[in-house]
């Protein structure tokens, strides 16, 4: 059995718009409002945590990409080791959309669990929006093809944060993969 795994993190127009003057989503935001929803993608619960949630800019393989983090304060020190799982945000593009995709053949198509997060901004409040989808779909598992299934997908899960910016976020730094 191979595990299909596939970051929706190149995508060329997210870094012409970067380019053209796009949204700067860098920056520490204390939560006005968080909801979760584990049993669908309606309105959900509200939450409490986090309490605050830091956007960093980084590079990956030469490309910009936006990293988040849960705080437990203002204070940037406060997200030291509280990255965002990959499983849970993804990678975000320098336009603040991504996500993360797997899949794994089933016998009758490929089982995939999708993970996408849209970043949206309006003066200094930021919204987090994420989605955990899930289905199987007919053929074989390519990697390269994972995102694109997301609209035949169920979905299983939703959050959504809302905050407002606080604090600057320290500068990123340049990021490696090794395996």
């Amino acid at each position: 059995m191979k595990l299909r795994f596939a970051l929706s993190l190149l995508a060329p127009t997210a870094f012409l718009f970067a380019a053209c003057g796009g949204t700067d989503f860098t920056g520490v935001y204390q939560q006005t409002s968080s909801t979760l929803d584990v049993g669908g993608c309606g309105m959900g619960v509200a939450t409490s945590t986090p309490s605050h949630v830091m956007v960093q800019q980084s590079s990956l393989l030469g490309q910009t990409i936006l990293k988040i983090s849960f705080c437990t304060s203002a204070d940037p020190a406060s997200c030291a080791g509280s990255a965002a799982s990959l499983a849970t945000q993804g990678l975000l593009t320098s336009d603040g959309t991504g996500g993360v995709s797997s899949g794994i053949p089933d016998g009758t198509g490929c089982a995939i669990i999708d993970v996408y997060t849209v970043l949206t901004k309006t003066g200094e409040e930021l919204t987090i929006d994420t989605r955990r989808s899930e289905g199987t779909v007919p053929g074989a598992c390519e990697a390269s093809k994972l995102s694109s299934h997301r609209s035949e997908l169920s979905c299983k899960s939703a959050s959504k944060i809302v905050g407002k910016k606080v604090a600057e976020a320290p500068a990123g730094k340049d990021n490696t993969l090794s395996f």
